[in-house]
């Protein structure tokens, strides 16, 4: 006979993450190349004249200035995006969109090195455009002129290709300008996309790992699951699809969530997610005084728990903080990153964040914590779902987190955390691998159980 206590998500997943590289924060002006590249049997008025959004008939140029520079703030591209979740409205300052560019080989050529699925040579497609740029000198490199790419943080390299789209983005990609290593040291923030591809809810995600990000992942899908790395629909880094509006952005459109039981159609004008507080924290942008660390300063230890406001992310006009750290040595295995989430609307990019409106008001829960964050971040969704409401309680075997309030008018949320000598066992279980041993019992991870949640083999 069996007895199976559901208590935590599969060890294995959270080893996956646990202790991430160091990550330097992100420069306070971030501008982007953004470098157009054509084949040459593609009659240059075509490009021109692509489809766009109708607010942008037959005006591609209109379109690219306003999805990647300062042209269009306020009207819900990339430069807003990134201004918003960075809390720097211009973080983008100084984008600049360079003029198209045609290539030595034809468009499907150049196509066959951007693969839209599989392993992606991104080096050879961006490289391909980059040569030809410095070529016809459209382009330079050290020469203090305008058109300098050393005066830019990365490279965003277009494709035109009207009937299939691809996209993808790496931090650190080694480059090379007539032949020598450029920025041989740390390699350049690059993205590589077609031009079908470009929208907040692609080139976000693309951006975030010229950032710096990997995925945000879930603790619901075995780890040989082609889905797990995108299936936090709660960050842009994940998600794939649910909480996105269309490939177009600035476009009222509808979206349905699924929460526990629940589900929740929401009106969206702008695309999103955000990202989460692992993310944040990864990129620089968590204030050291907004993050709480159990069993240090602020929050030390205390008899009966310890209570804590969340401030929703992106709302720097909240009290409280912004991410609960709950180390491995209070949670052994591998310790969790807390946050409160809440469906935010706005007017303008300066009443925000816009980019969490389809998120449901909820407390998130993250495997693994790194005061400077983790670049791959895994949410726990044990118990049937990811997000967290007032009244349940996530409980581990070591390390207990209740879900108190939400003060939605105040955007905070109240949460308490008992840990140690704090923690109360539920009745008629054995809580965690210790304790299981102790008993004369295997603890498992994963199958047999539901949801690879943990329990207690007898």
């Amino acid at each position: 006979m069996q007895s199976l206590i559901s208590a935590c998500f599969a060890a294995i997943l959270v080893a996956t993450i646990v202790g991430p590289a160091a990550s330097d924060p992100v420069p306070s002006d971030t501008p982007w190349a953004v470098l157009r590249c054509v084949g040459n049997d593609v009659d240059p008025s075509i490009y021109l004249k692509t489809p766009v959004p109708p607010a942008y008939a037959n005006n591609t140029e209109g379109f690219l200035k306003d999805m990647f520079t300062a042209t269009g703030k306020g009207k819900g591209g990339l430069y807003d995006y990134w201004g918003q979740v960075s809390q720097n409205p211009d973080l983008m300052k100084g984008t600049s969109l360079f003029p198209w560019v045609t290539l030595d080989i034809s468009n499907l050529q150049y196509w066959n090195l951007q693969i839209p699925t599989g392993e992606q040579p991104l080096r050879t497609f961006v490289q391909t455009c980059l040569d030809q740029y410095i070529k016809k000198g459209t382009a330079t490199v050290g020469t203090g002129q305008p058109n300098d790419l050393n005066s830019y943080y990365g490279l965003i390299v277009i494709s035109y290709i009207p009937t299939a789209g691809g996209e993808q983005g790496q931090h650190d990609l080694s480059l090379t300008i007539n032949g020598a290593p450029w920025r041989a040291s740390t390699g350049v923030p690059a993205v590589g996309t077609t031009f079908d591809s470009i929208s907040p809810k692609a080139m976000g995600h693309e951006m975030g790992h010229g950032y710096g990000l990997a995925h945000a992942s879930c603790a619901s899908k075995p780890s040989n699951d082609a889905d797990k790395d995108y299936c936090d629909s709660y960050d842009v880094m994940g998600d794939n699809g649910a909480l996105y509006t269309n490939s177009n952005f600035a476009l009222s459109l509808s979206v349905t969530n699924q929460s526990h039981s629940s589900t929740a159609t929401v009106n969206l004008g702008w695309s999103g997610p955000g990202l989460n507080a692992p993310h944040l924290a990864y990129l620089g942008w968590v204030p050291s005084a907004r993050t709480c660390a159990l069993g240090a300063g602020a929050c030390e230890f205390v008899t009966g728990g310890l209570e804590v406001t969340l401030a929703a992310l992106g709302h720097s006009e909240a009290p409280g903080v912004f991410q609960v750290g709950i180390p491995s040595s209070i949670a052994p295995l591998g310790g969790y990153t807390v946050e409160f989430r809440r469906a935010s609307t706005c007017a303008s990019p300066s009443i925000g964040p816009c980019w969490d409106q389809a998120v449901p008001d909820s407390v998130q829960i993250h495997a693994g914590w790194e005061p400077k964050g983790q670049s791959h971040t895994l949410l726990v969704d044990d118990r049937g779902g990811a997000l967290w409401a007032p009244g349940q309680m996530f409980d581990d075997g070591a390390v207990q987190i209740l879900i108190e309030t939400f003060n939605l008018a105040a955007n905070t949320a109240t949460i308490k955390v008992r840990w140690g000598s704090a923690y109360v066992p539920p009745p008629g279980r054995v809580s965690g691998p210790r304790a299981c041993e102790a008993a004369g019992g295997t603890w498992v991870c994963g199958d047999p159980l539901i949801g690879h949640r943990c329990g207690c083999e007898f």
